[in-house]
């Protein structure tokens, strides 16, 4: 049992270490070693500094929010009321189904072509500057 124990956790041991990347980073972190260093830290006072700094970011949104809400609500004064502005269709894309093809290579229907490019706004994720889609939750019914 003790040989069976030792080739499985050896096996396991290879495996692990293959797919997980551990001995490239502890091979970075060999590297960069001599230029860290430990330092004590108040997790209280890290958190309430955290705390701060979300919050100011949140106001800050807010006040663009509602610097918006003026803008679209002063706009609106002008405009003459009509209900049927309220029953507009609004088209928008799924954004699971952009760049997605049915059989007769034609875009599925709330899918279109996006074309997707690196932006280093976005960490260089792939992105499209142009149009902008949404994701509905499983739940909620498309149109």
């Amino acid at each position: 049992v003790k040989s069976w124990a030792d080739a499985f956790g050896g096996e396991l041991y290879s495996i692990v270490t293959k797919y997980s990347g551990s001995l490239l980073l502890q091979k970075k972190y060999k590297d960069v070693e001599p230029t860290l260093k430990i330092k004590e830290v108040d997790g209280l006072e890290l958190v309430k500094k955290f705390s701060e700094q979300m919050e100011s970011m949140l106001r800050r949104k807010v006040e663009a929010v509602e610097a918006v809400l003026v803008i679209v609500w002063s706009y609106s004064l002008l405009l003459p009321f009509s209900f049927h502005c309220f029953c507009q269709q609004f088209d928008y894309y799924n954004s699971l189904l952009i760049n997605e093809k049915d059989e007769n290579d034609n875009y599925v229907e709330l899918g279109d072509e996006f074309i997707l490019e690196p932006n280093e706004h976005f960490n260089n994720l792939l992105v499209n500057t142009t149009y902008s889609d949404i994701q509905l939750p499983t739940n909620v019914y498309n149109k």
